[in-house]
């Protein structure tokens, strides 16, 4: 995978490509669908709601891995509060 990680924020979506490879079948998964699908026929990654996926990809006996982290676009990450 070009990709080795990635953030998304939820409804969006990213094509993931394979480095160099002139395979016709990949296979694609992610560690939990309900976070994050990857379309088994094109690769496109959808953030369906806030968590950390990882997504592999099997071509020709090598498999690749990409760590997702899917937020949601109104969360807001705040610092440590600081004392006075």
């Amino acid at each position: 995978l070009r990709t080795k990680s990635m953030t998304l924020k939820i409804n969006k979506t990213k094509k993931l490509k394979l480095k160099r490879t002139k395979l016709k079948y990949v296979e694609w998964e992610s560690s939990n669908d309900q976070i994050a699908y990857v379309d088994p026929g094109n690769g496109r990654v959808y953030a369906l709601k806030s968590g950390r996926v990882t997504l592999r990809t099997r071509a020709g006996g090598v498999t690749n891995s990409c760590s997702v982290l899917v937020q949601d676009p109104g969360q807001v990450t705040k610092g440590p509060a600081l004392s006075k």
